[in-house]
């Protein structure tokens, strides 16, 4: 059975989306609904939903921490959410959290039925694989070879799970563990903690390098995306970085 979670702020809407779930042949328990930010966490960490659909009028602001948290639970859930904005910045934020899609409101209710049709389909190979046979999960190699593939291509601004089920043919769950059981690290954490890390060398060895040029170079495609993440895990702003240790030196 797989368990879902949705968490909208419009009635109406949350009876569409359960109705549309439900008319799918296979077993699917609604197994909350929430308001808020905190309220979703308590039940993510409760339910443990392998679906969890996000309407982001709810959280507002918050939208990216809370679906960080969620990311940090290491639980392998397939992620959609529902905006009213097409902006692409957007985008590209949540993809950083590995959200699977992102759906336009109001909903195109023949777009959503293709994607839980896509989510049935992807967890029932998951769980066919994890059945029969599958080489990599005890497999301590493919650990290795996950995250050696992640410390070469860490500036690739495509790095995401997507990519590593493509490239080692590992369900999403399975290469979840692995990173946090050889990194100690979940995904996304891992990820900028290396880019953080080839930031601050670029920025010290290569005076000449502009902050764009630095964010193109590590997988950012968005300067200022990169400037907030850097001045959230560094405690100032690339350029401040730049200066403090010019300055030290």
């Amino acid at each position: 059975m797989l368990h879902a979670l949705i968490a909208v702020d419009n009635k109406q809407l949350m009876l569409d989306l359960t109705h549309h779930i439900e008319n799918h042949k296979i077993e699917i328990k609604i197994g909350g609904t929430a308001d808020g930010e905190k309220e979703i966490l308590n039940i993510v960490k409760k339910l443990m939903p392998e679906l969890i659909i996000i309407d982001l009028d709810i959280i507002k602001d918050n939208y990216l921490r809370c679906i960080k948290r969620i990311r940090e639970m290491d639980l392998g859930s397939i992620v959609i959410v529902l905006t009213n904005s097409n902006d692409l910045s957007f985008a590209q934020k949540a993809i950083e959290y590995d959200v699977v899609v992102y759906l336009i409101k109001p909903v195109d209710y023949d777009v959503f039925d293709k994607t839980i049709s896509k989510c049935i389909n992807y967890y029932t190979k998951v769980i066919e694989t994890i059945k029969h046979l599958n080489f990599y999960n005890n497999n301590k190699s493919a650990s290795i070879s996950i995250i050696k593939f992640i410390d070469e291509n860490y500036n690739n601004s495509d790095m995401s799970i997507k990519l590593l089920e493509e490239k080692f043919n590992i369900c999403r769950t399975s290469i979840y563990s692995k990173i946090k059981e050889e990194t100690g690290l979940n995904f996304s954490s891992y990820l900028t903690k290396l880019r953080m890390e080839s930031a601050k060398k670029l920025l010290i060895h290569k005076e000449y390098y502009s902050v764009k040029t630095i964010s193109d170079v590590i997988g950012y495609s968005d300067q200022h995306y990169f400037t907030h993440v850097f001045k959230s895990n560094v405690g100032m702003t690339p350029l401040e970085y730049r200066k403090t240790h010019f300055l030290e030196c």
